[in-house]
């Protein structure tokens, strides 16, 4: 059984962060993950599943209705099993209750999974931003109306 809560610092950061790191390839600050808890914390979830950090999903607000996802991961044993489609749907609950209109996202170009998930929970491409990556590989902005 998976469970959806929020992101604790002193319990989870260390955790947390490593899997982020690791699935999206990044090299990510634990005073990132702080700082948008701080900012934010019912913009920061983690799924669990008997006790092992399976997935999270990390946002901040950028304008009043506009919210930013910088981090939705989920562990590599437990893809393609709706852990992402939980986190997004329990976020975008959240986001709602807060206010929020909008989402937005980058996505690596050639991130072709993430791509159809996003695409199948009803976001859009609206542009490029060429070298966003720090390998320099390129990213899709993609936007989804709540």
């Amino acid at each position: 059984m998976v469970r959806i809560r929020r992101f604790n610092p002193d319990k989870d950061l260390l955790d947390i962060a490593k899997l982020s790191n690791k699935a999206l390839n990044e090299d990510y600050k634990l005073s990132m993950f702080v700082n948008v808890h701080e900012a934010w914390p019912d913009g920061f979830l983690i799924a669990e599943s008997m006790g092992t950090y399976i997935g999270t999903v990390l946002a901040v607000i950028t304008e009043p209705t506009v919210a930013r996802i910088l981090v939705l991961a989920v562990d590599e044993p437990y893809r393609q099993k709706g852990i992402a489609g939980q986190l997004l749907k329990s976020f975008i609950q959240r986001a709602v209750l807060r206010g929020i209109e909008r989402l937005t996202l980058e996505v690596r170009i050639s991130n072709v999974a993430a791509i159809r998930f996003y695409k199948k929970n009803r976001f859009e491409i609206v542009s490029t931003i060429p070298v966003y990556y720090r390998d320099g590989e390129d990213a899709y902005v993609i936007v989804r109306r709540l």
